[in-house]
């Protein structure tokens, strides 16, 4: 599972979530609102991550000796969809009506016993195919666009302590006249299929955090560029005093059993407006450094402790997070 920078816990939310598969022909079931109890969920039967559709380039009927492709077989009569199909790549075995549709609805409960104050709450989708709006308590919060980029959006304004409902809304693509995709989707999984195909977390932060880290490593100049992203999502101004340096990285290591430092990194102090987030870049040189090769994939990791202050009553909170990255250069 993918851990996000600036993390200070993360919840894994895959498992079985309820799946109701929306027919094109059907305009009676909502897609502006979350579909409610009365409509047929199937309760706990999709698998996140996963996809219901199942490819149609292998497949064979009883008596048939060899895989075929049947391009477009779940847009011809239903009566050809007989249960006795065999699918050569379907990885999940759902129902065989699902496949016909493209577009569905996910939900799951996410219970949370209490929103502390100064905490922010994030939902993570590593990658969901082929578009999807979130929904959280009924409410929609972000819609997504493209089938392999992650999306993460803070939900804590969603948020109740208790019992939420987590929902997505997953549609084909938008399609020119000839039906052609107009996103990009990389490669033939997100072309035919539909479903939350990579991990989904709940991802807990301060209110004031590292967003994001953007490692760039020179080979030719034998320098390391890292952009730090940091986000003030408080009312108040903050300061942040960031204090960062480069590792070896080690599988499993933490903070305590990390290998020495390899490069460190100059101290940087940041002045935040409410709701505000900057980004500040440090380049330093490293002549040293050890590349990444295929024979000897040698990473890095990219350690930081913050010091949050926002005046003389409030006493100063501190974190720590990291980011691994690795050395390769392209002529």
């Amino acid at each position: 599972m993918f851990y996000p920078p600036g993390a200070d816990a993360v919840t894994c939310l895959n498992g079985w979530w309820d799946f109701l598969p929306l027919d094109p022909e059907d305009r009676a079931t909502p897609r502006d609102r979350v579909p409610d109890a009365a409509a047929p969920w199937a309760a706990g039967k999709l698998l996140v991550p996963s996809w219901w559709t199942k490819p149609e380039d292998a497949v064979r009927r009883p008596g048939e000796t060899f895989f075929t492709d049947r391009q477009k077989l779940f847009q011809g009569p239903p009566e050809t969809l007989t249960p006795d199909l065999e699918f050569l790549f379907d990885a999940f075995g759902y129902p065989l009506e699902w496949a016909r549709t493209r577009e569905g609805w996910l939900r799951r409960p996410l219970e949370l016993a209490a929103l502390p104050p100064g905490r922010r709450f994030f939902l993570r989708f590593a990658a969901v195919m082929p578009r999807a709006v979130l929904f959280v308590n009924g409410r929609p919060v972000a819609a997504h666009h493209h089938p392999t980029l992650p999306f993460e959006t803070d939900v804590t304004a969603f948020l109740r302590p208790g019992t939420n409902e987590i929902a997505l809304h997953l549609q084909d693509y938008e399609r020119d006249e000839r039906g052609r995709a107009t996103t990009p989707t990389g490669n033939w999984i997100p072309w035919i299929h539909s479903g939350a195909w990579q991990d989904v977390t709940l991802v807990e932060r301060g209110d004031v955090h590292v967003s994001d880290v953007t490692v760039r490593t020179s080979v030719r100049r034998r320098d390391m560029e890292l952009t730090f992203e940091i986000a003030n999502a408080s009312c108040e101004p903050r300061r942040v005093t960031l204090a960062a340096a480069v590792h070896p990285w080690r599988k499993g290591a933490t903070a305590t059993t990390r290998l020495p430092v390899a490069l460190p990194l100059p101290e940087l102090t940041v002045e935040l407006a409410p709701r505000q987030t900057v980004a500040r870049t440090v380049t330093v040189p490293w002549a040293d450094a050890k590349l990444w090769e295929l024979r000897r994939p040698t990473c890095t990791c990219c350690a930081w402790r913050s010091r949050t202050t926002a005046g003389p009553s409030t006493p100063p909170r501190n974190a720590s997070a990291s980011a691994r990255s690795g050395w390769r250069g392209r002529t």
